[in-house]
């Protein structure tokens, strides 16, 4: 993504302050290019935002860990790891399901290999919403601020 793609998108529609992204830059660049590349497709995207103990250097290490073909991770200025989720599932409940099982495997794969043992205290929020009602990357992290926060350790350990 170019510097000045970046800047197009963040001119017109949102303010991507505090927000990174191994390799690219931005995080809300590249989940707002994507929502964007996904108008008029109906896929089902799965976002959750994890907020652990760890710091920002941790979180930059696990995005990068956690990032490939299905997944696109990075971390916001506080330090909590953001996760959308754009691989395949089974249609209806059971998908959102697999999707957030997969994210938390990617999670405790990544946490594992990185040697970081301290989630005791974390939370993770996620939200299950469709590319079509999702109008842009903003928007879905104001959806995902209404989400309860349950505790991570309790839902990473079914992952393992």
């Amino acid at each position: 993504m170019t510097l000045a793609f970046a800047e197009a998108i963040n001119s017109e529609t949102v303010d991507f302050t505090g927000y990174d992204y191994p390799g690219t830059g931005l995080f809300l660049c590249d989940l707002e290019a994507t929502l964007r590349r996904l108008r008029g497709i109906r896929l089902r995207l799965t976002l959750s935002r994890i907020d652990f103990p760890l710091g920002q250097e941790a979180a930059l290490e696990l995005a990068t860990a956690i990032d490939d073909h299905s997944v696109i991770a990075g971390y916001d200025a506080s330090g909590r790891l953001l996760i959308l989720y754009l691989g395949p599932r089974p249609e209806g409940p059971r998908g959102d399901a697999v999707a957030f099982t997969t994210i938390m495997s990617k999670l405790r794969e990544a946490l594992d290999r990185e040697g970081h043992v301290g989630i005791d205290g974390g939370r993770i929020e996620t939200l299950h919403g469709w590319s079509d009602a999702l109008a842009d990357s903003k928007s879905m992290l104001r959806e995902l601020d209404q989400v309860p926060a349950i505790p991570l350790a309790a839902v990473i350990a079914h992952a393992a």
